[in-house]
């Protein structure tokens, strides 16, 4: 148990003023749009909602996302938004 936590890295999400925004342990961005962003993490993935999104910089073997524009929203999950999106409509 206490190596699985050693091997987890834990990521950081730096917002500065002016809308600049920073996120480390990046491994990939499956969808992303002007006003949605998805990210995977190493162990997890975060949903970033807002307006104006862009990405500047994006480094998969640095593990780093740079992005601006106006954040509204951070949520983070297991599993994929849209696949919980459909799953829901579905049912």
């Amino acid at each position: 148990m206490k190596e699985n936590m050693q091997n987890e890295k834990k990521h950081e999400v730096n917002i500065v003023a002016g809308g600049k925004t920073s996120i480390n342990c990046v491994k990939n961005v499956p969808a992303f749009d002007n006003q949605e962003i998805e990210v995977v993490l190493d162990n997890e993935k975060l949903k970033i909602t807002g307006e104006n999104l862009e990405i500047d910089r994006l480094d998969l073997e640095g593990g780093e996302l740079v992005l601006t524009g106006k954040i509204k929203s951070l949520a983070y999950g297991k599993d994929s938004f849209k696949k919980n999106f459909f799953a829901k409509v579905f049912k």
